[in-house]
């Protein structure tokens, strides 16, 4: 290295004209060290930078609270704009093309919109946003979102990005488009089931799903007539800038390390030759629960033709027998997989149960007495029936 130096240098001052007897080793010294002073800042600037990203990859990765801050960070960007008879653009640009109604049947107004992104929940929180009031079930809001996904696609996934748009009449009448891109076992079909038809068709690379209380005719007419707002990468088709200010949305921030809580799998291991019919997650706070079960069909029906009651019945059974073991390690940390819940105080811990056939598994883990969980969860999912009862 430094004898490369020296004769770039050598070479450099003897191509101007100096005396034959001109003694160049002052100026290659001198020239020499400069370079080595401008080379070691430069080596320890470089190594300042590595060890700085390296301490803060180590602290990002050891640190609940550095994962909490940068996901907030990363939240502010998942936003929604428009306005009245404007449609919708979302930050960031989904990654499939979005199509939203050119015709609404007379009466409909948009209730809701949910966007979720689709980071991946391995290694930054999914963020979601919302807009519209939530159904009064107590359900934190990343819950409610995600199981709304899951009553419209059997294949939701919180590291996938996915749109829900509901649109609702004031005599109870409602609409419920859901988009996202395709999967290979994608198919276009055309569902009834009493009072609700469901329609889903592939477009553009689009997976589009409309389901609703409306006649067959009336709801083809609607898919007709969606428009695209915004393919991936683009703002809107028409115009410039975006459409209206910002939207009042919500952020609903998924745990990362959670993540596989929401998947439909069961959480606590197989069991052979029996049919599993879901699972039940109940969150315990100092001033309530929040909880959602799956995975079941668009119409609540479960594996096995079970209903929420069913599971809840099997669960509570469960939770009163002192035989039923009790799984108290697992590979999941002791957060909310929902994010903080300011107006419900601290978190106090989770229960779990997996329904199979002829058993129930549960797993409680938290800060809280495992009793004590227990207890709550109980009184909640009798809570549930009791609202359920005709």
């Amino acid at each position: 290295m430094k004898t490369q130096l020296i004769r770039e240098i050598v070479e450099e001052e003897a191509s101007r004209l100096i005396p034959d007897e001109a003694n160049l080793w002052p100026v290659v010294s001198t020239r020499l060290a400069a370079r080595e002073r401008r080379w070691v800042i430069g080596r320890v600037v470089r190594r300042g930078v590595i060890v700085a990203l390296l301490v803060f990859i180590i602290a990002l990765l050891t640190s609940r609270q550095l994962q909490v801050a940068v996901a907030g960070v990363l939240a502010q960007v998942v936003g929604a704009r428009g306005g009245p008879g404007q449609p919708t653009v979302f930050t960031p640009s989904p990654p499939f093309v979005v199509r939203q109604p050119g015709y609404l049947p007379p009466g409909f107004k948009q209730g809701r919109m949910i966007y979720n992104p689709g980071f991946d929940p391995q290694t930054i929180p999914t963020a979601m946003a919302l807009s519209g009031n939530p159904t009064p079930s107590g359900t934190a809001p990343a819950y409610e979102a995600f199981t709304l996904f899951e009553a419209m696609d059997k294949n939701a996934d919180p590291s996938r990005a996915a749109l829900l748009f509901i649109y609702r009449a004031e005599e109870g009448s409602e609409l419920w488009l859901y988009e996202r891109a395709t999967l290979p076992d994608d198919k276009a079909v055309l569902e009834v089931d009493e009072q609700w038809l469901m329609l889903t068709w592939i477009e553009d690379g689009t997976w589009l799903v409309l389901r609703g209380t409306l006649g067959r005719e009336e709801i083809m007419r609607v898919a007709e007539g969606l428009v695209v707002t915004q393919r991936p990468g683009a703002g809107e088709t028409g115009g410039s800038g975006f459409p209206g200010p910002m939207m009042d949305v919500r952020v609903a921030t998924m745990n990362p390390t959670n993540a596989s809580i929401w998947t439909g799998d069961p959480k606590l291991g197989q069991v052979p030759n029996q049919i599993y019919h879901g699972h039940v997650v109940v969150e315990v706070w100092d001033k309530g629960e929040t909880m959602f079960a799956g995975p079941s069909d668009e119409n609540g029906i479960f594996a096995g033709g079970l209903k929420d009651a069913d599971l809840f019945k099997r669960v509570i059974e469960a939770l009163q027998d002192p035989q039923t073991p009790i799984i108290t390690v697992t590979p999941w940390t002791d957060d909310p997989i929902g994010g903080p819940q300011p107006n419900l105080g601290r978190y106090r811990g989770r229960v779990i149960a997996d329904v199979w056939e002829k058993q129930v598994n549960i797993a409680i883990t938290g800060p809280e007495a495992t009793s004590v969980l227990a207890q709550r969860t109980v009184q909640r999912l009798q809570s549930e029936l009791k609202w359920q009862s005709p």
